[in-house]
């Protein structure tokens, strides 16, 4: 840890650890959400934006005249106004900085080039979906129409798609500046000791992976509405997203002003998952825009934009090796993973998560990775649920299932004998990440054990009867958890009987308006309904990292129990003078304050009262009100294992998931109820990429083919099962309340449970494996080749 910080003395939990139904949930369901678009400012406009149909191309001209003669039009924007404006590129922050992060870099001898996302290209544009122009207008039909009325002409030119492509000499650049189209190389682990290990080995099992592109379809649509105040120069931007505070120094730069220029409200988020991690360029687009035309400017995208435009998921490629003795023992591990960033790389949060958990929850004494990371005239890809994390845990996973095959030994029999045993915590695995805390097996016999593992041959047998073909799967896994590391609470108690918590995280979802009054009431023993979380206004909001990676409880917990501490200090230095006593003589316990030297004492709320009216002494002039700031590197590392069953028709290739059950350790658990809805929310995304799930994109034309519900599989309730689902708390020795996360344990591992039951399911075919999603057709296509491969298996 960081900076040693204590939980209050005298703290004892009743609120921390109870499945309390969630406080926001009431406003949520009755209509009193504060999304995006439930906010609108007098004399609003609407805007459209222009969008290429091309992968890849070069912008010639644009005639915006007859759009700007169009009913209602208030401006046409291009690529040149922003250029003439001076507006800049959104910074992002591509390589993860904390201390502990994967430290990736550019090949040897050049500088990391990430590709500037301006807010509208003037010479090219790289990705079918990419805004072209923007019209505003007065109401959204009008800029619509008038958006369809700008014509573009382009000179189109050759284009990449995946990454394998991508890094052929012969592959058109997608930007001048990246010639090869790699722009991270890097190396990791001891490449001595793997060729060693690998020298020694009996066995050498060897699999190569393509995790497929995903993207996040959030329920709120991204949109944005933006306010220049003339008068004060100042703007406003509502807009929901991952972190107000970020969002508000980025787009400070890409106007050119100073971050007090700039205020974000980002209240209620329909859905995250890293898509809404980074600032779009509607973001800034909007702001500027009203600038110009004079007037607040709204943007919200239709479903079909969002899917050629919203950031994108996982899309790596992954080739892996692992040595093992005769006895089953890991010796060494190679890999060597390709992210595919799409036209511009926003974040390498994936490549980065994946590269330190290569191993996963086994104890390989030598491993060696190469990460690399390309460009490609696709959609910018972005931390999705879990960033990282699912990819190579898929990787390793199937591979012990393949190298189970292939040794003959038992698949649990072999996990049992690699996995990382609780006595070596805290574990550094060969790559250098540091685990802090697990008990790898016993999730694994607790997840065995809850799945009803012994009973699968019998329902297996029963499968057959009904002419269907019954799959266990199971996957261990471990993630890791860390995060923007600067995070700040204020507290204050308010004599009214309130208590307000400012923290600068930002929930979609996540339920953090009750999981945070937990952690604040138990801190100073108060009710929990009477503690307000305000968030997401960074005119109140002044540090704060956001929500991603899985900190928000972490580091909230670690700010709250910090002002907790020094507000009780206060708490006494108020109550001594309210009673007359020493200072050194007041205790703070079961929630009062009092001293020997008086018969009166005061909980929070009655010494407030009591404060409004004393002459407080310079120190407490505030009041009963305390700010915490904290920065916490130090990584955690949640961990787990799921099992399942599918069940699939060999006549048709439908799969039907019967059973599914998780362990996940995820340190402290604040909330029961909500980490368990994390849990099946998690489980049901990773599912959906498994089975049906895909951002394909026609090799021809360069043309995404997934642009609706139509075309894009998505899990729905009766698809899946009810899950079993069990909580392990193994406290992280990292922070004060041994928090590690909740809410990317259930993805991590589904994707490679589900395709493992598949091919169990599948293995008297002789099939080895499946690419996802592993659709209908897909199973029935391996069927049918494995059927004309070996005839005999047809019989």
């Amino acid at each position: 840890m960081d900076e040693q910080i204590n939980i209050p003395d005298g703290t004892a939990f009743s609120a921390i650890g109870q499945p309390l139904r969630r406080k926001e949930d009431q406003r949520l369901l009755t209509g009193k959400g504060r999304f995006t678009d439930d906010f609108s400012l007098e004399g609003q406009t609407y805007a459209a934006v222009v969008r290429s149909p091309h992968p890849h191309a070069r912008i010639k001209s644009i005639d915006t005249s007859q759009a700007k003669t169009m009913p209602g039009v208030l401006g046409v924007f291009t690529g040149a106004d922003v250029r003439t404006d001076g507006l800049k590129p959104i910074p992002h922050s591509a390589v993860p900085s904390t201390n502990f992060d994967m430290k990736l870099t550019a090949p040897a001898g050049r500088q990391l080039f990430i590709g500037p996302n301006v807010l509208l290209p003037a010479d090219k544009t790289r990705h079918v979906g990419e805004g072209i122009a923007m019209v505003v207008a007065e109401t959204r039909a009008q800029a619509m129409d008038a958006a369809e009325a700008v014509t573009v002409d382009y000179e189109e030119l050759p284009f990449v798609l995946h990454s394998a492509e991508a890094l052929n000499s012969s592959a058109p650049p997608v930007w001048d500046a990246a010639p090869d189209n790699v722009l991270i190389d890097t190396w990791f682990g001891d490449e001595a000791a793997t060729d060693k290990a690998f020298a020694a080995a009996d066995h050498v099992v060897k699999m190569d992976f393509n995790i497929g592109r995903v993207t996040a379809v959030t329920m709120e649509l991204r949109g944005a509405l933006g306010h220049f105040d003339a008068a004060t120069q100042r703007y406003t931007l509502y807009a929901g997203g991952g972190g107000a505070v970020k969002h508000k120094q980025e787009l400070a730069q890409v106007l050119g002003v100073t971050a007090d220029k700039v205020r974000v409200l980002s209240f209620d988020v329909g859905g995250n998952f890293g898509a809404r991690n980074r600032p779009y360029v509607e973001f800034g687009l909007v702001m500027w825009a009203s600038k110009k035309v004079g007037r607040p400017v709204k943007f919200v995208a239709t479903r079909s934009e969002a899917f050629v435009s919203d950031y994108q998921g996982r899309d790596l490629l992954t080739r892996v090796e692992l040595a093992i003795r005769k006895d089953g023992k890991f010796l060494g591990m190679r890999a060597d993973n390709i992210s595919n960033v799409g036209a511009l790389c926003v974040s390498l949060s994936p490549l980065s998560k994946g590269s330190g958990l290569i191993t996963g929850s086994y104890d390989i004494p030598a491993a060696t990775l190469r990460a690399r990371a390309v460009f490609t005239n696709t959609m910018p890809t972005n931390a999705y649920r879990s960033s990282g994390r699912p990819e190579v845990t898929y990787a390793i996973e199937r591979l012990i299932d393949m190298a189970s095959v292939e040794l003959g030994i038992d698949r649990v029999r072999l996990r049992r004998k690699n996995l990382v045993p609780a006595r070596k915590m805290p574990y550094r695995n060969a790559v250098g990440m540091k685990y802090d805390s697990g008990t790898y097996e016993t999730n694994m016999d607790l997840a065995m054990k809850i799945a009803d593992v012994e009973g699968f041959k019998q329902r297996r047998r029963g499968a057959k009867k009904r002419g269907r073909l019954l799959g266990l799967g199971l996957s261990n896994y471990v993630e890791s958890s860390i995060g923007a590391p600067r995070e700040r609470a204020e507290i204050t108690v308010k004599p009214a009987g309130r208590v307000g918590v400012v923290i600068g995280t930002q929930p979609s979802g996540q339920g953090h308006e009750t999981s945070f009054a937990q952690v604040t009431a138990d801190m100073l023993h108060l009710p929990v309904e009477t503690v307000d979380i305000i968030l997401g206004d960074t005119d109140i909001v002044s540090v704060g990292g956001g929500s991603h990676s899985g900190r928000s409880m972490r580091h909230a917990g670690t700010v709250i129990a910090k002002a907790a501490t020094d507000l009780i200090a206060k708490g006494k230095q108020v109550a001594a003078m309210a009673l007359q006593a020493p200072a050194d003589s007041v205790q703070f316990s079961d929630g009062r304050f009092s001293s020997p030297a008086s018969n009166r004492s005061f909980d929070f709320f009655e010494l407030a009262k009591e404060a409004s009216q004393l002459k407080l002494t310079p120190e407490v002039k505030d009041g009963l009100a305390a700010a915490a700031d904290n920065e916490m590197h130090d990584p955690v590392f949640p961990n787990g294992c799921a099992i399942c069953e599918i069940e699939v028709d060999p006549e048709t290739g439908h799969v039907e998931i019967m059973r599914y059950a998780a362990v996940d350790d995820v340190g402290r658990c604040i909330n029961p109820l909500i980490v368990h809805g994390q849990t099946h929310g998690g489980i049901a995304q990773g599912v959906g990429q498994a089975l049906w799930e895909q951002c394909y994109v026609e090799p021809s034309s360069g043309q995404p083919l997934c642009g609706s519900f139509m075309d894009y599989g998505m899990p729905r309730s009766n698809t899946l099962p009810s899950f079993k689902a069990e909580i392990v708390e193994v406290l992280s020795p990292t922070n004060p309340l041994g928090i590690k996360a909740g809410g990317e344990g259930g993805t991590t591992p589904a994707p490679a449970v589900i395709i493992s039951a598949i091919v169990d399911a599948l293995r008297d075919y002789g099939i080895r494996d499946i690419v996802m999603p592993a659709t209908p057709f897909a199973v029935w296509q391996a069927i049918q080749s494995a059927k004309a491969a070996s005839p005999a298996r047809s019989a």
